[in-house]
């Protein structure tokens, strides 16, 4: 029998999976592919050993058949080595290319068409390789030891801000270990259970997790066509007082949308006169089809008022956790204690390599919103194709087509899944109340043939 280190506890398994589609039709199908995504993202090492088969039905409330399913599926794909009574062992050999993303153009996770994270763009490679030794001596004599994140990162930080036109210093940054990260500490900082959080519908599912973990009370607003309902937004503010308004008003996750001028103005006047505190998300500006910059609230509301959190990894490569927040001096310096409590230090090496690249980023930008360009032309074409009643706002910029299916997307979901592939619909992911039954999230970064055999099993 093999060894018992690292092995994996049935509740964290399921704490791990999150909302992987319990209620739904083809369980094991679905658990298999969870569990594959998990493996596929490094989120279980090479190695672990996974529940055993009673235990985890019991934690997951399924049938015992249903997770020797899934085992015998994973083990079919050569993702886990099975042993009768103790389990499931992860072994990589399904993951052997190491370019690859998925399990193989056949096999049971080929088509995750839910799964967030980009493919790393060849420059992050190349600044990898090319640290420079003597830079990298001196950090690891000096210990490593950065609470705040490495002074030569929070300065070009700080320098990407005056750029724009929003003049930041180095103690105005706290770097994080990618924007998850950072909302989590703002989180934990800034609100409690008994907070109100003004929140758009849809938002981030990351942000959403984060939220509804603390207990937070979410008080939503809609879309309307390309825009923001900002009446709603002055009514919330200023009825309601609430502890803060949660935003992202360049490049929305995951409507793609982006708050024009005159609209940004007027939603950093309400916020003024109502005294309102405001965290902003720009994880995904730097994805602008059109190449462009955008200082967002930044450059409209007062630092005593706004809490900013950034990345770069959804620009390069969701690898490279390196994220960031630019806040008040004070909001920064209990950020910073914060964040010693749960991480001493973010690590040094991806902090070097994030320096490098921000001395690259119209490279970056040029390379990726090339290609998530191209990623929506082909959405577009394989939709008109696949599923010609849907309809979507075209978007200013990021990585998904938020699409409005007519029917409901829940059961598109559902039969996706069914057919082995796992997607993303506004009422599971999106919306703070279950809200946006008919829409969808489309990747911009999938393989047009693939996306079509995707989308098609639709119709089987």
């Amino acid at each position: 029998m093999p060894p018992s280190e690292g092995r994996i506890g049935p509740d964290q398994l399921v704490r791990m999976l999150g909302d992987w589609p319990s209620n739904d039709r083809g369980l094991a199908r679905a658990l298999a592919l969870g569990i594959s995504q998990l493996i596929t993202d490094s989120h279980l090492a090479d190695g672990a050993l996974l529940p055993s088969q009673r235990t985890l039905a019991e934690a997951l409330g399924v049938s015992r058949s249903t997770v020797t399913e899934a085992y015998e599926s994973l083990a079919a794909a050569d993702v886990v080595e099975s042993f009768q009574r103790s389990g499931c062992r992860v072994r990589r050999k399904g993951f052997a290319d190491p370019g690859a993303t998925v399990l193989g153009p056949d096999s049971l996770a080929s088509y995750d068409i839910a799964r967030g994270a980009l493919p790393g763009l060849p420059i992050v490679a190349e600044a990898i390789a090319g640290i420079d030794r003597g830079r990298l001596m001196g950090h690891v004599a000096a210990g490593g030891f950065f609470p705040a994140g490495l002074p030569e990162l929070r300065d070009a930080i700080a320098a990407y801000y005056t750029e724009l036109g929003i003049p930041t210093s180095r103690a105005n940054i706290v770097v994080t270990g990618g924007a998850q990260q950072a909302t989590w500490l703002t989180a934990q900082l800034l609100i409690g259970p008994v907070d109100e959080v003004v929140v758009e519908d849809p938002t981030s599912r990351r942000t959403l997790d984060v939220l509804r973990r603390a207990g937070t009370r979410l008080l939503p607003v809609p879309f309307a066509g390309a825009g923001l309902r900002l009446d709603l937004l002055e009514q919330l503010v200023s009825r309601r007082r609430p502890r803060l308004v949660y935003c992202q008003p360049v490049v929305h996750d995951p409507t793609g949308l982006t708050l024009d001028p005159p609209s940004l103005r007027t939603f950093a006047g309400i916020l003024r006169a109502n005294h309102t505190f405001c965290v902003e998300d720009a994880s995904s500006a730097e994805l602008l089809f059109d190449g462009d910059r955008r200082p967002g609230l930044g450059a409209l509301l007062p630092l005593d008022q706004l809490v900013t959190i950034s990345t770069l990894s959804k620009l390069t490569w969701g690898g490279l956790r390196v994220g960031w927040i630019r806040g008040s001096v004070p909001v920064v310096e209990r950020l910073t204690e914060l964040k010693r409590s749960i991480d001493l230090t973010s690590s040094v090496l991806d902090q070097l390599v994030a320096v490098d690249l921000l001395g690259r980023l119209p490279e970056l930008r040029a390379a990726r919103t090339a290609e998530l360009w191209r990623g929506y032309e082909i959405a577009r074409r394989v939709l008109e194709r696949v599923r010609p009643g849907c309809r979507w706002t075209e978007p200013s910029g990021g990585s998904g087509l938020w699409v409005d299916t007519g029917s409901d997307a829940s059961a598109i979901g559902s039969a996706l899944r069914a057919g082995g592939v796992r997607a993303l619909s506004g009422v599971e992911h999106f919306s703070p109340f279950g809200g946006l039954g008919t829409y969808l999230s489309v990747p911009l970064w999938y393989p047009e043939e693939k996306l079509e055999t995707a989308l098609r099993s639709l119709e089987r």
